[in-house]
């Protein structure tokens, strides 16, 4: 054992690679109670002279070897004591997937540290020029990069071991047992789900068009809940057999579905509700044509998804089941109907004011002979009159203006009452006193301070509420909300009085 990592409690643990070591303080089974000490607990020894002090950054413990050698040397010399795991017995070069997952995690060290992954292990050159020589030695000794060989499809390189080992499996690759048994009991990542059933069932291996069709028909037998058995494995193998090697995930969810693997799931319950009846045949007749709208709608729409290629033929056929099962929406039709037979006109008017309501107003019109669809929302407006009985003009505008002034009220209140909420949680001492500025806006209105008076600051302006006799003002500020409530305030005043001088 060349190396002696030290911890203060006299706790001794013995490596024979730099790599290793460092492996075991940031990634080794006692890793994260390493990352619970402070870095000056730690000493890593080469032999028995040479002591590497190990230090701490966000992320990582690591000895540096600051003076044991030039960069070049340090990383020949790391590289050297781990290349012995990727040689085989006939001396061969191993592949990542042909080591235990620890041997190719030290190798792979080495082009991480070259890389500047772990800052400070070797400082005296840059990381540009360590990992020029770092792949030089990889790509020398071992034929491949620090991080393995090219992955097959154009998917680039990838350190991990579990790729290397899912994706020589996929290509029916011989993997070592004590490999595989490393991985019988671990946990996956997301992206490699599919790696499980590969490992336990051989004949996946290799059996599919490419890797991309094996991981989507894994992925669909795992999503539906099947489960993998031998003669599950082999159905799914047949019924990809022919396939394209560059066909979509969905085109490989067809061809389980056409095959029988996979079946045509049931739609979630809809929601149960109270679903109202048809207040009259009208609003039954609405209700129904409404529905046959909306359904032509969604098909259309789920029939252009599916030559576009974007949903399965399974997606296809419980979309079209969804849709036959949507309820008719008779409480808008209801709420229609009782508009027109109470000649409400403001809620008519809400109805045709929005063009997309082209289906209501297309009934409307057959039933009640109006012209609303092509129309301008002002020529929709005088018809919704002629519904409840407003024929001339002169009285639909006089009838439409008092609406409109009755809907901006409602706005006016509706943004008072924000305003009020906005500034009731705006603390203020007010007088010596903890207060709040509507309370303070308001006790200043009734003191008679009744104008909104500004001042030139640089490129703003300064708001005050100001008392039009003694020009006294209190500032204002516009980000609060203060003005903004002082304003509505005051015209909320002004209205109220000249509401009783017309009285």
């Amino acid at each position: 054992m060349k190396y002696t990592l030290k911890i203060i409690d006299g706790t001794v643990r013995h490596f024979n690679s730099f790599t290793e070591a460092l492996w075991n303080l940031n990634e080794g089974p006692h890793a994260s109670e390493y990352k619970t000490r402070p870095a000056s607990d730690f000493e890593l020894w080469f032999g028995e002279q040479e002591l590497y002090i190990v230090l701490s950054n966000s992320r990582y413990l690591v000895p540096t070897l600051e003076g044991a050698g030039t960069g070049i040397d340090l990383i020949e010399r790391l590289f050297s004591e781990v290349a012995c795991y990727a040689v085989a017995d006939d001396g061969s070069i191993k592949a990542p997937h042909q080591m235990r997952r620890e041997h190719w995690d030290w190798i792979n060290l080495v082009g991480q540290i070259a890389y500047g992954v772990y800052p400070g292990c070797i400082p005296q050159m840059t990381s540009f020029e360590l990992a020029d020589h770092a792949c030089l030695i990889f790509q020398d000794r071992l034929g491949y990069g620090h991080n393995g060989p090219a992955l097959p499809n154009g998917t680039g390189t990838n350190s991990r071991h579990d790729v290397h080992v899912a994706y020589a499996l996929a290509r029916a690759m011989p993997v070592p047992d004590d490999v595989l048994a490393e991985y019988r009991e671990r946990p996956f990542t997301m992206d490699l789900r599919w790696l499980p059933a590969l490992i336990q069932f051989p004949a996946l291996r290799g059996a599919f068009p490419s890797i991309g069709v094996l991981r989507s028909a894994l992925s669909i037998v795992r999503l539906e809940g099947l489960e993998m058995t031998e003669v599950t494995a082999y159905r799914v193998i047949e019924a990809c057999k022919g396939l394209d090697p560059d066909v979509t995930y969905v085109q490989v969810d067809d061809a389980l579905y056409l095959a029988g693997v996979v079946g045509l799931k049931e739609s979630s319950p809809q929601r149960a509700g109270d679903v109202p009846a048809p207040s009259s045949d009208a609003a039954k007749r609405l209700s129904e044509q409404l529905r046959k709208g909306r359904q032509q709608v969604s098909l259309a729409r789920i029939k252009k998804e599916r030559e576009a290629g974007n949903i399965s033929m399974r997606a296809y056929l419980r979309g079209q089941a969804d849709v036959e099962r949507e309820e008719a929406p008779v409480s808008w039709a209801n709420h229609v109907i009782k508009a027109i037979e109470d000649k409400d006109l403001p809620t008519l008017l809400n109805v045709v004011s929005n063009s997309t309501n082209t289906s209501t107003m297309r009934f409307m019109e057959k039933e009640y002979g109006v012209r609303l669809n092509g129309q301008s929302q002002r020529k929709r407006s005088l018809q919704a009159c002629r519904l409840v009985g407003i024929q001339s003009d002169e009285d639909a505008q006089l009838r439409l203006g008092e609406i409109e002034g009755q809907r901006q009220q409602r706005i006016k209140q509706r943004d008072a009452s924000r305003a009020a909420e906005r500034v009731e949680r705006q603390d203020v001492v007010f007088e010596g006193q903890q207060s709040n500025w509507k309370a303070v806006i308001d006790t200043l209105i009734t003191r008679g301070y009744t104008e909104i008076g500004t001042t030139p600051s640089g490129a703003a302006k300064k708001h005050f509420l100001v008392h039009p006799t003694t020009r006294e003002g209190v500032p204002l500020a516009a980000k609060s909300g203060a003005l903004e409530y002082a304003r509505l305030a005051l015209e909320a005043v002004k209205e109220v009085v000249h509401a009783q001088a017309t009285v």
